[in-house]
C-alpha cells in the first residue's frame, strides 16, 4: 500500500505526467503547483495546491490512482486546523516561538530578517 500525504504528494502525483493526464479536473491545481516551483514567492500557492488536491479527491479518484500505481493507495487528507504559522524577526524569534507539545512536522522559511515556521501539531488523519 502507498500512503500519499502532504509530505510526498508532489513527488508521487504532481510530478507524474500520467496522473496529470488522467485528472483534467485538477489541472488548475497541477498548473498552480508547477508555477510555484518556478517562482519562489508563490511557494504558499504550491502548498495550497497540494492541500486542496488531497482534500478534494474522491473515492473514485483514489481507485483511479490505485489502478495507475497498480497497488492500493491511501490518500491522507490534511486538517488545516492542525497547522500554525508563526512569523517573527530573526533577532528575537526565539522569544516569539511558543513551545508546542507533539510537534509532528515543521517547515522553516526565511526571507531576509523575517522567519516563518509552519508547525503541524499532529491532527492529520485520513
Amino acid at each position: 500500500m502507498i500512503q500519499i500525504g502532504f509530505h510526498n504528494a508532489a513527488e508521487l502525483l504532481f510530478q507524474n505526467q500520467l496522473i496529470k493526464n488522467e485528472f483534467p479536473k485538477f489541472k488548475h491545481l497541477f498548473d498552480s503547483w508547477a508555477m510555484a516551483q518556478k517562482v519562489s514567492h508563490l511557494k504558499s500557492l504550491g502548498i495550497r495546491s497540494v492541500v486542496d488536491f488531497l482534500n478534494s479527491v474522491t473515492k473514485e479518484d483514489v481507485e483511479k490512482i490505485s489502478s495507475i500505481f497498480k497497488m492500493e493507495v491511501n490518500i491522507m487528507k490534511t486538517d488545516l486546523s492542525a497547522y500554525r504559522n508563526i512569523k517573527g524577526n530573526i533577532e528575537n524569534f526565539e522569544f516569539q516561538l511558543p513551545l508546542f507539545n507533539n510537534v509532528m512536522d515543521f517547515h522553516v522559511y526565511r526571507k531576509g530578517e523575517e522567519v516563518s515556521v509552519l508547525i503541524n501539531t499532529g491532527n492529520q488523519n485520513a
